[in-house]
């Protein structure tokens, strides 16, 4: 990198550097997040027996801060769709935090278990045997969502889900063997290793789009998706960069680029002008796929496309006032944030 300042200030300087050049499709916002949001999501966590001491659930306040992004990032969502929203983020996070914590001797049990539940809500069963309370919330929030939305969104979810999982795994595996992808296929998996895919379908969900409209096939849709995910996937690779760094990851879209030959700079702002492009397409998209609509589609579906874009364009936006805002980024004195600080934590 180039010459910076010493210390936390260096870092912050780098770090704000960095975010000051990605490009928003709206002029930024802010929110207020209530602190019993933060104890019940954290509260939520506990009961699959995560995070029992209090010192940890403050550690967990900080290091997640759910409420804010989805807070930040989905504010067209009611506040009962948000809470639904922060409970699988949060389901989300416990997820990668057990595929980061299981040794090699007890992980393929983890992944049995695991895949099996994913394919029986998939199928719209109740997954067999003695479940873990990890599990077991999974099949709770599946049964909500049917209860309320259908059958239909519960499958449209569970094949998004079970893609995450697909991902996040292959992720693993290459991790573990120390192999670096390239950075085409990189981006491919990012699309789904991020985790924003299925918190923006619930989030369409309880905005009460149609599962089974024919717009959702549509090849623009499809690749407006892909872009807001892989925009979200690499904002945080540009934040993670520096905790990435110091633990000598390699599952960083700057450090590929480095791998491939880039010095450190100009891998930043080759992925920076790939996020802003990213979001330059994206508005693209949205004006032809709304003039599309207009000729092809009926009312309703123009009006659920014209909505599902405005989510994709505030998702890009909340995803970088968040990294301004919260407090698992912004946290940078020596020992206010546990082993993270001065370093962002990655996601």
């Amino acid at each position: 990198m180039n010459e910076r300042e010493p210390g936390a200030s260096g870092l912050r300087n780098d770090y704000l550097s960095r975010l000051a050049k990605l490009h928003r499709p709206q002029h930024p916002a802010s929110a207020e997040v209530g602190s019993g949001e933060r104890d019940e999501i954290i509260q939520w966590c506990a009961d699959m027996g995560f995070f029992p001491r209090d010192s940890e659930r403050a550690q967990l306040a900080r290091h997640i801060d759910i409420p804010l992004w989805t807070a930040l990032c989905l504010p067209e969502v009611s506040p009962s769709g948000r809470a639904l929203i922060n409970r699988w983020w949060a389901w989300g996070m416990v997820w990668e935090m057990l595929f980061d914590s299981y040794g090699e001797d007890s992980f393929d049990g983890f992944l049995q278990e695991t895949g099996n539940a994913l394919h029986a809500c998939l199928a719209g069963e109740t997954p067999a045997g003695n479940t873990s309370p990890f599990i077991g919330r999974l099949d709770e929030m599946f049964k909500e969502i049917e209860q309320k939305h259908g059958k239909a969104w519960r499958s449209r979810l569970s094949e998004n889900l079970l893609g995450s999982f697909h991902g996040d795994l292959t992720e693993k595996f290459s991790s573990h063997r120390h192999a670096i992808p390239s950075f085409e296929v990189y981006c491919a998996q990012r699309v789904y290793t991020y985790g924003q895919w299925y918190v923006t379908e619930i989030a369409a969900m309880e905005m009460g789009l149609d599962p089974c409209a024919k717009f959702w096939q549509h090849p623009i849709v499809k690749k407006a998706n892909e872009l807001t995910m892989l925009h979200g996937g690499l904002v945080n690779d540009l934040c993670s960069l520096d905790r990435d760094l110091l633990l000598g990851k390699t599952h960083n879209g700057v450090l590929i680029k480095q791998e491939e030959g880039l010095g450190i700079q100009d891998a930043v702002l080759e992925v920076v002008g790939l996020c802003n492009r990213a979001v330059r397409t994206v508005l693209e998209m949205e004006s032809m796929m709304l003039s599309y609509s207009g000729s092809v589609l009926g009312v309703q579906e123009t009006e659920q496309v014209a909505a599902l874009f405005g989510t994709l364009r505030t998702l890009m936006r909340g995803t970088i006032d968040w990294y301004h805002q919260s407090p698992r980024y912004t946290a940078w004195q020596p020992g206010e944030f546990s082993d993270d600080a001065p370093f962002p934590s990655s996601r």
